[in-house]
């Protein structure tokens, strides 16, 4: 869920407001996304990966 908005600009130009929730990002789901990062991060609780 979008709690803040950091960059004005770019959320307006991407339709994205405060409340919002994001399922997907470049077509991939939230859980792919994760498990993508943590092929790169490391992280001693991979739940922790959810907030990066």
């Amino acid at each position: 869920m979008v709690t803040k908005i950091i960059i004005p600009e770019l959320c307006k130009q991407a339709d994205i407001k405060q409340g919002d929730v994001i399922t997907h990002v470049n077509n991939k789901t939230i859980s792919k996304r994760v498990d993508l990062i943590g092929e790169y991060l490391s992280a001693s609780n991979p739940n922790r990966l959810i907030l990066v």
